[in-house]
């Protein structure tokens, strides 16, 4: 659409500007449909691309939700600059103000000339010039977090680890790579676990910038958004308030706790990612005829690039661990294209697990399968989406980060301070490289054993106790969406803090 819409007079309006990689996206457009839902007009900027899949989903078309593709305000090529860089997150970012700026100042342009324009931002955790935005527009901004709120904590506290000197930065220039090897200890942060900095900090410096930048400006939101409910962060979220108490500044700010913003209840078949198209509902027959609790579900998310030594490390541990499972493998999993999952897999490893195994290269519907009742585990990289959909369905995991952000903490998060969690690679063996051929940064190699202990500790006997805890977890996530629950209060709460037009 190529006319921006303006807010009109007595009328809450949100200016929306996510990030549309899919863990970013997914869990805002959640958020907007349920503000639209509660009266509260929406601008969602976004590429072409996303543009045209939303304008076929049908409980948009019955709200005051608008479409905005910022390619109808700049010259052609916006959204293919985004998508070149779909796979690094980092890049992504950089990329992205550029594209929403005309955007920007069309909006400008148009509060100048004295149309009613939108009454409050809400933008992404990551868009750090969204602040700028908010400031030229004199509205409120609200950030919106799709992970937790030990990520917040984390960034509240990042000034100060490095003002103080906790955290020394040395950087290669020839390599992109910063380092802080200094530092050997543990990070003691309020709120949160004893963490290693390796567990918080990202050693390529685009992505250290970037949450540096977040960091520097996260005090001057008027709110956070946070996918999250009390029981699920409760140290994280009491550490935020009490930060926040005695600002010097005056500053009031709010914190609005809207998770889980998916669960099995409210969730769509709507994904963005590449291979989203590709068919994946069959496994949830496969399912059918699985004992219950005896399946382990492996899924990394649509970033996490492995090593082919990695991918035979972790499929000889399935099969010496004699458990059924369902495997996830995207098309770039690998980092390298092949026509035949037998090209990525040991040889011959399907055939002599396909009575218990099933592998699948696309997309599959997460909450659908973790619902099921024969899934026991689920192996995770840590992702807060992923994290959040294993406990709304009470499914213990095995915890294997894979990236340097807030994946580690989720990591710690879920195996030290909520004990429905057993790590994988841990004990010093966070350690992160840039890998050139497969255009991503991955860990060291986490062995076949280590594996193969995990998975059967988690489906046998001894992974009772972590059950037992995630699903009395579950039942907190459930009373927090039902109706009167904390997730809707803090919803009304949001709306009753966006401004109207006068």
């Amino acid at each position: 659409m190529a006319k921006m819409e303006n807010g009109c007079r007595g009328k809450k309006h949100a200016l929306v500007l996510p990030i549309t990689m899919q863990a970013h996206i997914a869990g805002i457009l959640r958020l907007c449909t349920d503000l639209a839902t509660r009266g509260v007009a929406i601008s969602f900027v976004a590429g072409a691309r996303e543009v045209a899949v939303l304008k076929e989903n049908e409980e948009l078309r019955e709200l005051d939700f608008h479409l905005i593709s910022y390619e109808d305000f700049a010259p052609s090529g916006g959204s293919e600059q985004l998508h070149e860089k779909f796979n690094n997150p980092f890049e992504f970012i950089a990329v992205a103000q550029k594209v929403f700026d005309p955007v920007l100042e069309k909006l400008v342009a148009d509060q100048r000339a004295g149309l009613p324009g939108p009454t409050c931002l809400i933008s992404d955790r990551l868009l750090a010039f969204a602040q700028d935005v908010a400031n030229e527009l004199n509205i409120p901004h609200y950030q919106f977090y799709s992970c937790g709120a030990h990520f917040v904590r984390i960034l509240q506290e990042y000034p100060k680890l490095l003002a103080d000197g906790t955290l020394k930065l040395h950087e290669d220039f020839r390599t992109g790579k910063v380092s802080i090897a200094e530092y050997e200890g543990h990070l003691n942060i309020a709120g949160l676990p004893p963490l290693r900095w390796k567990e918080i900090l990202n050693p390529i410096k685009l992505g250290l910038q970037m949450f540096l930048d977040v960091a520097d400006r996260i005090d001057e939101v008027d709110g956070l958004i946070v996918n999250t409910f009390y029981e699920m962060d409760a140290p994280q979220v009491d550490a935020i308030r009490q930060r926040w108490e005695g600002d010097p500044q005056g500053k009031t700010r709010q914190l609005f706790l809207v998770g889980p913003l998916s669960n099995a209840a409210n969730f769509k078949d709507q994904s963005f990612v590449s291979d989203s198209s590709r068919p994946g509902h069959d496994c949830l027959q496969w399912l059918d005829s699985r004992q219950p609790d005896s399946v382990l579900y492996i899924c990394f998310g649509s970033l996490v690039r492995f090593t082919i030594e990695q991918i035979h490390e972790l499929a000889i541990a399935l099969e010496a661990s004699g458990h059924d499972f369902l495997w996830v493998l995207s098309r770039g999993f690998s980092g390298k294209p092949f026509s035949d999952l037998d090209e990525i897999l040991p040889p011959n490893f399907r055939s002599r697990t396909r009575d218990r195994g099933l592998i699948l290269d696309g997309w599959v519907p997460q909450l659908h399968v973790l619902s099921h009742p024969s899934t026991g585990g689920f192996v995770t990289h840590c992702g807060w989406n992923s994290a959040i959909e294993g406990v709304t369905t009470g499914v213990p995991m095995i915890a294997w980060p894979q990236l340097p952000n807030d994946q580690g903490t989720v990591c710690r998060h879920l195996v030290d301070e909520l004990k429905i969690a057993v790590e994988v690679g841990g004990s010093g063996k966070f350690n992160f490289l840039y890998d050139a051929e497969i255009q991503s940064v991955v860990r060291n190699l986490v062995g076949r054993e280590e594996l193969e202990d995990a998975v059967r500790f988690l489906l046998s006997e001894q992974g009772n106790d972590m059950r037992a805890r995630v699903r009395e977890l579950k039942k907190r996530a459930d009373a927090a969406v039902a109706e009167g629950g904390a997730r809707g209060k803090a919803m009304d709460d949001i709306v009753q803090s966006i401004p109207t037009h006068n």
